[in-house]
């Protein structure tokens, strides 16, 4: 089960959209996707539950200059932030700490454009993966 003392914010559901959108958010603010490629990695993993230890598939932004994670959460109603959400940062420790990663793939900014025009979705792209995102 996870540490005490840490405390997470609400999750979306919707974590494999939400790191493209983040992509997407920087874009819009006008950081140029060369930029990103240089400072980001897109995860797609599979996690345990600090409630359940049950496995799931989840997607997480990586920045590598730290090391730290960047996650979402929902803003509530009536809120205008880009796509409903608020990201936030978190170290890369405490990530692993709560979630512990079992399985972890690594993808650039590149690649996660390239498998999104392919698939026509955000994710996730590999049967592992999806597998877990299927009801059961």
């Amino acid at each position: 089960m996870h540490e005490p003392g840490i405390a997470w914010p609400a999750p979306t559901g919707t974590a494999f959209d939400d790191a493209l959108d983040w992509l997407q958010v920087n874009e819009q603010l006008g950081v140029p996707l060369l930029e990103l490629e240089r400072r980001a990695w897109v995860m797609h993993g599979v996690c345990l539950s600090p409630v359940t230890d049950e496995p799931f598939a989840h997607a997480w932004v990586h920045l590598r200059e730290r090391p730290s994670v960047v996650l979402a959460t929902p803003t509530g109603d009536g809120d205008d932030s880009p796509f409903g959400l608020v990201y936030f940062e978190a170290s890369q420790r405490a990530f692993d700490v709560y979630f512990r990663p079992q399985l972890v793939t690594r993808y650039t900014v590149r690649e996660v454009i390239e498998q999104n025009a392919l698939h026509e979705h955000y994710g996730p792209w590999l049967p592992e993966y999806i597998e877990l995102c299927t009801p059961r």
